[in-house]
């Protein structure tokens, strides 16, 4: 991994194979509220800014999981700071019991003969599922400075080495 630069600093983002929840989901990772990369399931990106002040965030790239956690840093030139993305057990509770609750509410009897579910009732059921699923997770992120699927934290660089140099670089 090569140093940080000499006018400012080096962000290394990074999700290890420790869980498979989301592994199918990228995080999209910001600085000062822009979108600046990508980091998949166990895979890292490297993001280079001025010194300073900033503000470093993380939320779901795909399905509009609703929420974002974000985590104020200060970097001096020549700096390399490690965070470590993980899922937050918090939103897939929430989603999970949204989802189960919605799927449930829609099923109830079905419209075919004798009762039994139509491949229209399943479908349905299936998208106030999916519906109930965000709601759920909006519901827990609401207000929270780190709220989504992903949280973010600040690694020491002596922790973090040995598990960035297992996974490959995000290309996005």
């Amino acid at each position: 991994m090569s140093v940080a630069p000499s006018t400012g600093a080096r962000l290394v983002f990074f999700r290890t194979k420790d869980t498979e929840i989301y592994s199918a989901v990228p995080a999209s990772v910001g600085v000062d509220g822009k979108p600046v990369a990508a980091c998949d399931y166990a895979g890292f990106n490297v993001v280079d800014v001025p010194a300073g002040t900033h503000v470093v965030s993380v939320s779901s790239a795909r399905w509009n999981m609703p929420g974002t956690c974000e985590l104020a840093v200060g970097v001096s030139a020549g700096d390399r700071h490690f965070f470590e993305i993980k899922p937050r057990d918090a939103h897939l509770a929430a989603s999970l019991f949204g989802a189960l609750l919605g799927f449930g509410l829609a099923s109830g009897a079905g419209s075919g003969p004798f009762g039994l579910a139509t491949a229209g009732d399943v479908a349905r059921a299936g998208l106030v599922g999916a519906g109930a699923s965000a709601i759920g997770g909006a519901i827990e992120s609401a207000g929270k400075q780190c709220g989504g699927a992903f949280s973010v934290e600040s690694v020491a660089p002596d922790d973090a080495l040995s598990r960035v140099m297992n996974l490959r670089m995000t290309e996005r």
